[in-house]
């Protein structure tokens, strides 16, 4: 991905300096008959030379840094983003063992029938654990139904769950903004590189989620029908980044009129299309009315 980013980088640059050499090399002396003389001949392949190696040292030196500095930091973005879930995942985990732990010993006061009320929180901790329990459940009750019949299905998920979709997808788009935005030559390249990487980070979580039995079904203590709402959710995602990889790819091709060069050229992006309209086909019967026809 490093290489390909560096030969196509280059393309802009060479374009422009094509003309400047051209420019440069028409200003030789010309002998009397209208014809070059074997001197300008002479010097306009030394200028050439001379200006091709030197532009192409210069370009090669600056765009394999500023190439190597983008991978890197796409590269650190798609760490952080599992940094983040095993973070997550394992603030779950201990929630989770605490309420067993605690569980277990409201379970042995009341067999021992050492206290009146063996539910009530014993101490701080416990206080403020089923206060935060508590809580979290009221926010996470609340849902607007849609009542029409024809829209119902477009009713947004309950409140807990809509909080969950929108910090996800806030963290995914920070991912994508963040130090790709530059509105120079390469602002659709930057932006489709680092969708590429946002999108491929992302996939291994998809299928997690898809499992019935996988590693955060067991940390969170949720089966998978309780968590097949953020699988579609996180495939959602997924498929907006993709769309945004492929777009700016496009959109650059376009303007440079390389479109049919691309897919001549390119076999990725044959397949490219082709898993996009996998992911595309994979949300659309997923909707609803399409999944009552089944």
């Amino acid at each position: 991905m490093q290489e390909y980013f560096v030969s196509v980088t280059k393309l802009p640059l060479a374009l422009g300096s094509k003309g400047l050499i051209d420019r440069h090399t028409n200003t030789t002396d010309t002998n009397p008959l209208g014809g070059h003389s074997k001197q300008a001949d002479r010097l306009g392949r030394n200028a050439h030379a001379k200006m091709g190696m030197d532009m192409n040292m210069g370009m090669g030196m600056d765009m394999s840094s500023d190439s190597a500095a983008f991978v890197d930091t796409n590269s650190s973005i798609a760490r952080s983003y599992w940094y983040i879930i095993a973070a997550v995942l394992g603030f779950t985990a201990l929630l989770r063992i605490f309420q067993i732990v605690e569980t277990r010993a409201k379970l042995r006061l009341a067999k021992l029938r050492a206290v009146e009320h063996p539910t009530q929180p014993r101490n701080a901790l416990t206080q403020a654990f089923a206060t935060g329990s508590a809580i979290l459940r009221e926010i996470a009750g609340p849902k607007y139904h849609i009542n029409n019949r024809w829209v119902s299905w477009l009713s947004p998920p309950s409140l807990g769950r809509s909080l969950i979709v929108i910090i996800y997808m806030s963290v995914i788009l920070y991912m994508l903004l963040w130090r790709s935005i530059t509105f120079d030559a390469y602002y659709y390249e930057k932006v489709a590189f680092r969708a590429a990487w946002v999108s491929v980070t992302q996939v291994p979580f998809v299928y997690l989620l898809a499992s019935k039995a996988s590693l955060i079904g067991l940390l969170s203590g949720s089966s998978h029908e309780r968590i097949n709402w953020l699988h579609r959710w996180v495939s959602r995602t997924l498929l907006a980044t993709v769309t945004v990889h492929g777009g700016f790819f496009y959109a650059e091709w376009y303007r440079a009129d390389l479109v049919e060069v691309e897919l001549q050229m390119m076999t990725m992006v044959k397949y490219g299309i082709g898993a996009w309209s996998v992911l595309a086909w994979t949300f659309i019967t997923s909707l609803m009315p399409i999944r009552s026809f089944s």
